[in-house]
């Protein structure tokens, strides 16, 4: 470290390394990554991770809801 550089740091004012870019970038690829995903809570558990899995209609997903709720004590 020069001398001048070694007196910045121990006064407080070195400049940080490494800032907040990447922890930018990765929320950046994680909202795309969110906003690009297919919606999962009306597919059936037994067909998630299939290609062709299809979800049930809203009606469908609404009266299993129901029943779920009912049966709980």
């Amino acid at each position: 470290m020069s001398r001048a550089t070694n007196s910045l740091a121990r006064a407080g004012r070195a400049r940080p390394t490494g800032g907040l870019e990447p922890a930018a970038g990765a929320t950046i690829i994680g909202a795309i990554a969110a906003w690009t995903a297919p919606e999962t809570y009306r597919i059936p558990l037994n067909e998630l991770g299939t290609p062709d899995a299809k979800p049930v209609s809203r009606e469908e997903y609404d009266r299993l809801r129901t029943e779920a709720r009912a049966a709980k004590p």
